[in-house]
């Protein structure tokens, strides 16, 4: 948060997609609670003419979104690429190819990005004190506001580790299990990045499909488009995508930046970003009520220490990830696995720590 030079507006908002958008409504939900009216005009200001359907916001959790079309599914799995164990069952180092959770508690999420910011504009803009403004570009100096919070992304530069996918929704050759989200599917190396399908059911006959790699050196958009051709193929998709979406997300940031809070709302180890988004919108809507300055999302020092080994893995032992994450799958309950990847607590953070491969995370100690 940072002071303006003019109190035409009490707060403008850098940024309305999810984080802008989540933190105006919960600052309106938090002064109506309190009974207080707003200090004055929040003004959200996007970059984009328009907010696009070319997201998808998945979690795990245990409730449903309230208010908004989703997606459930009971189950998801794992799988890795037939180079990455032995084939043969017979072997004494084979190991399923495949792993299949089912959760009790935690159930994992779809919703189609235009529906959460179709419902959060509309709630927002309901109120007379609030403006969003689209195609706006923002230059600091220009800023009239006694508030500002900016939740625009960081810069590709200042990310540790990235992110980087590009997934299609298409019509499939043959059904599918609606039921079960290929979470991280095929998991392999691709030119040295840790790489897996990921392929969420919208129907028995759809699917949105994504290539994701975990790295430091992000590929060239033509090399993942290539990858997902290849998927595509072999799932048999012969059809032209309805949509397309592609994302470089950051897993890790070099340093925090105090101007740009939104880049940290993506956990570290997991990618997830939704319900991390929401969870700050809340906590510095009751900051900012209570006139403090709005902070990152904070974790426990050991799940920061484990999110950082996972990281050093990704920089130095990508080919460790798929044994990494099989592991994990094999030897963790379903609601600790989800848990951990969505609202982490001591006991989910033990399992995985003793899922892991233990040689793999004691030599990033001495790196």
């Amino acid at each position: 948060m940072a002071e303006g030079n003019s109190k035409d507006n009490w707060l403008t908002i850098i940024g309305a997609g999810l984080a802008g958008l989540s933190l105006c409504d919960e600052l309106l939900s938090v002064f109506e609670a309190a009974n207080k009216p707003l200090p004055g005009k929040i003004t959200l200001l996007e970059q984009r003419e328009t907010l696009n359907d070319n997201k998808t916001f998945s979690f795990f959790a245990q409730h449903p979104p309230i208010g908004i079309p989703y997606t459930r599914y009971e189950k998801w799995c794992f799988s890795v690429a037939d180079d990455v164990y032995p084939v043969k069952q017979s072997a004494p180092t084979a190991r399923p190819p495949q792993q299949t959770h089912t959760g009790l508690r935690y159930q994992y999420y779809r919703v189609r990005g235009s529906d959460a910011y179709a419902d959060l504009s509309a709630r927002v803009s309901k109120h007379p004190q609030v403006e969003i403004i689209m195609g706006q570009a923002v230059e600091n100096e220009l800023i009239t506001s006694t508030l500002v919070v900016d939740t625009r992304p960081c810069k590709l530069a200042d990310m540790r580790v990235k992110q980087c996918f590009i997934g299609v929704e298409v019509e499939l050759t043959s059904s599918i299990d609606e039921s079960t989200a290929q979470l991280m599917s095929n998991m392999r190396m691709q030119s040295g990045r840790f790489t897996f399908d990921y392929v969420l059911p919208l129907d028995e006959s759809r699917a949105l499909v994504e290539v994701t790699q975990f790295c430091v050196d992000p590929p060239e958009q033509s090399e993942l488009r290539g990858y997902l051709q290849a998927t595509l193929q072999r799932l048999g998709v012969r059809t032209a995508p309805q949509r397309e979406e592609m994302a470089i997300l950051p897993m890790g940031l070099k340093e925090k930046f105090k101007q740009q809070l939104a880049s940290q709302q993506i956990r570290t180890a997991s990618g997830y970003g939704y319900l991390e988004s929401k969870r700050w919108a809340k906590m510095n809507a009751e900051l900012i009520v209570k006139g403090r300055a709005p902070r990152y999302q904070l974790h426990t020092p050991l799940l920061q220490w484990f999110d950082s080994k996972l990281l050093r893995v990704v920089e130095t032992e990508p080919h460790k990830l798929p044994l990494v994450f099989m592991k994990m799958a094999e030897h963790m309950r379903p609601d600790d696995f989800a848990s951990f990847m969505s609202s982490p607590n001591l006991s989910s953070l033990w399992q995985v720590m003793k899922a892991a491969p233990k040689t793999t995370f004691l030599r990033t100690l001495y790196a």
